[in-house]
Parts: structure tokens; C-alpha cells; sequence
């Protein structure tokens, strides 16, 4: 668990050296939530307590792409080949990566429920269970993006994974 942790760690000092990532990953959402909002569409689908759980879904795509931007940027710096002779395991790479996207992925929940309740979202027990459901979802975001990340080049890799988009 500990090498995992440390992975994690790691993870997460890449991630903070990459801001422009982090906020775009973070704001667009905000934004279309906002902007969708403002055009007051007659659709159920666009009241604010049946979107508010689609935009959290789609800022996971971003999610995706900057999983697999970090992995692919791994892969060409041979990083993922020196820690091939370490002594972790194939699944604690894995962990490594999900646990050190998870703070991100609280953030956006989090930031989105706030704009949410802001413009008009009813605050209920169903927002926090929303949150932990999208936790479980996001791991499958993160893992295409692994998987996307293992796959195709640096340079490659947004493009792929922007297919998620």
C-alpha cells in the first residue's frame, strides 16, 4: 500500500506542474452549466437537478484525456520502463494513477454542485449520493485514459481520447 501511496503521490506532483489542465478540466463545465442555464431550453433534460449530473459526466471525459495525456507523457519519458524494474505490481501502477486523480475529480463535484445550488439547484441528501456514485463512474474514465495513455503516442493521445468528448 505504501508504494502505492508513493506513486500516487508522484501522480499528483505532475498533475499540479500541468495548472492550464486542472482549470480547464474545472471552468468549461462550470461554464456550460452556466450558459445552458441562461437559454432557459423547455426540456426536462435541462433543469438544473436532471443536467447538473450530465455536465459532472462530461467533465470526466476531460478527465479522461488528461489521464491519458499524463500517461502517454510517461510513457515517452521512459518512466513507466524504470519503474517497470521496481518491485510494483501491475495493479499498483493502476491504483497509483486512480488515487491521484480522485482530488481532481472531488473538485469538479464539488465546484459544479456549488454553481448548481448557486443558479438554482435545491439542496437534497440526493447531491452527496450523486457525488459518490460519479467517485465510481470516474474509474472508468480514469482507466480509459490509462488504457488511451498506454496506447497511443504523446502526441496522439489527446486527439484519441478527445473521441470520449
Amino acid at each position: 500500500m505504501n508504494r502505492i501511496i508513493n506513486f500516487a503521490n508522484r501522480n499528483i506532483k505532475e498533475i499540479v506542474r500541468d495548472p492550464l489542465s486542472i482549470i480547464f478540466a474545472s471552468i468549461l463545465p462550470l461554464f456550460l452549466l452556466f450558459i445552458f442555464n441562461q437559454f432557459n431550453i423547455p426540456n426536462d433534460a435541462y433543469k438544473l437537478e436532471n443536467f447538473t449530473p450530465g455536465i459532472i459526466l462530461f467533465s470526466f471525459s476531460f478527465i479522461t484525456m488528461f489521464t491519458a495525456s499524463l500517461i502517454s507523457k510517461d510513457r515517452t519519458t521512459s518512466l513507466l520502463i524504470r519503474l517497470g524494474i521496481s518491485p510494483m505490481k501491475q495493479y499498483e501502477y493502476i491504483l497509483g494513477y486512480i488515487l491521484s486523480l480522485i482530488p481532481l475529480i472531488i473538485l469538479q463535484d464539488i465546484l459544479t454542485v456549488i454553481v448548481a445550488l448557486i443558479l438554482g439547484l435545491k439542496y437534497s441528501s440526493g447531491i452527496i449520493l450523486m457525488i459518490l456514485i460519479s467517485l465510481v463512474i470516474s474509474i472508468l474514465f480514469i482507466s480509459l485514459g490509462i488504457l488511451i495513455g498506454s496506447i497511443a503516442s504523446d502526441k496522439s493521445s489527446t486527439g484519441v481520447s478527445s473521441i470520449i468528448v
